[in-house]
């Protein structure tokens, strides 16, 4: 009978590998400031012609900020640009205001991590308390990340002293009678005193907060023919990448490529700025762990994901993008990126409204 019982338990470990594809949650996460949003009920509708004026000080620097506050302009036009906002100068209907500050403080690493994760879940509950469907594939990453830091801190006992520096920034909001209508702050530890190289993750976690058109097609450049691999040489070899919509890290290759030669996952390659744009800007990732999406918290859910983006080339040709992460234990790898088909996308869209609508259904946890 134990025999028996035994064999049954081979096979369906082996059924479940094979549907699975071998696939594992990651338990290496990607790093992800605390956030936190707040807003009123006056709208800032997607065409609007906002001016954005950026402002702060890096303390432990005594050089004048002007280029990095021109740098941080243009990352912060950028992604507004991308989810259907007018950049101008004058005679705008919103100023923008982003402000920012770098302080060096040394500090345990234990009580970080116990900080960052205790303020990280309670963030996320209000923001999602005004109940929009704004922003939520991020803020399921970000819970998840929260959790799993609660956890993993609980087993660590670290009392290391290191050097370290906080970055806080802030972007509010005004209409045109100068009455502030939204807000968003991000704050970090990071042992990088360049705010310039880690700002641009946390300005699109904030702004995710607000409307998108997602009939605005970013444009990307394609590789010239034959350059593929150069490309992924320079830009993705024995690299990692963060998406706002994951908690874990993503690599295109788990191992060093044989002569540098493009890993098999990766059809198109001539399409390689495209997947490398949508996996570091990507708000909605569509999990195929399970089928049932009723508790997008199960771990389970994210041991396979998948991302897929529209774009325009300088063709003006519109170019359709899927990528399917495997998860390993140290993090994503891209099991698949290619061009997709109209049938191939809409197949996708159809898969993300659902997934959309279950997070939609599961943050709606307050009376009216």
């Amino acid at each position: 009978m134990k025999k028996n019982t035994f064999t049954i338990y081979l096979v369906i470990t082996g059924l479940l590998i094979i549907i699975t594809g071998c696939a594992i949650t990651p338990s290496v996460q990607i790093w992800q400031p605390w956030t936190r949003i707040l807003e009123s009920n006056y709208s800032i509708p997607l065409n609007s012609k906002v001016k954005i004026v950026v402002e702060g000080e890096t303390k432990p620097l005594l050089g004048d900020d002007v280029f990095l506050q021109n740098d941080i302009k243009e990352k912060l036009k950028y992604l507004l640009e991308r989810r259907g906002y007018n950049i101008v100068s004058d005679n705008s209907q919103f100023t923008l205001i982003l402000k920012y500050k770098t302080e060096r403080h040394d500090k345990l690493n234990s009580s970080s991590l116990i900080y960052s994760s205790t303020d990280n879940a309670s963030a996320l509950l209000s923001t999602s308390g005004s109940l929009t469907s704004l922003g939520l594939g991020v803020s399921i990453a970000q819970t998840i990340s929260a959790i799993s830091n609660k956890s993993n801190v609980m087993s660590q006992n670290i009392t290391e002293t290191v050097k370290s520096y906080a970055h806080t920034i802030s972007i509010e909001i005004f209409n045109d009678g100068n009455e502030l209508v939204w807000q968003g702050e991000s704050s970090w530890d990071s042992s990088n005193i360049n705010l310039q190289t880690e700002i641009q993750p946390s300005i699109q976690l904030i702004i995710s907060n607000l409307p998108e058109n997602e009939e605005n097609l970013p444009f990307v450049s394609q590789v010239k023919n034959g350059k593929e691999n150069n490309y992924y040489n320079l830009i993705c070899e024995d690299r990692w990448f963060s998406c706002p919509a994951l908690p874990y890290r993503i690599t295109f290759s788990s191992r060093e490529s044989i002569d540098n030669n493009i890993p098999m996952s990766i059809k198109d390659p001539n399409a390689l700025p495209s997947y490398i744009d949508l996996i570091q800007t990507a708000e909605y990732a569509l999990p195929l762990g399970l089928k049932d999406y009723s508790n997008p918290l199960n771990k389970s859910l994210w041991s396979k994901v998948q991302l897929g983006g529209k774009y325009k080339l300088s063709s003006n040709k519109q170019q359709k993008i899927l990528i399917i992460l495997k998860g390993e234990k140290s993090g994503y790898l891209v099991d698949k990126c290619w061009i997709a088909s109209d049938e191939e996308f809409s197949e996708f869209e159809n898969h993300l409204n659902k997934w959309r609508n279950s997070l939609i259904d599961y943050y709606d946890i307050y009376k009216e």
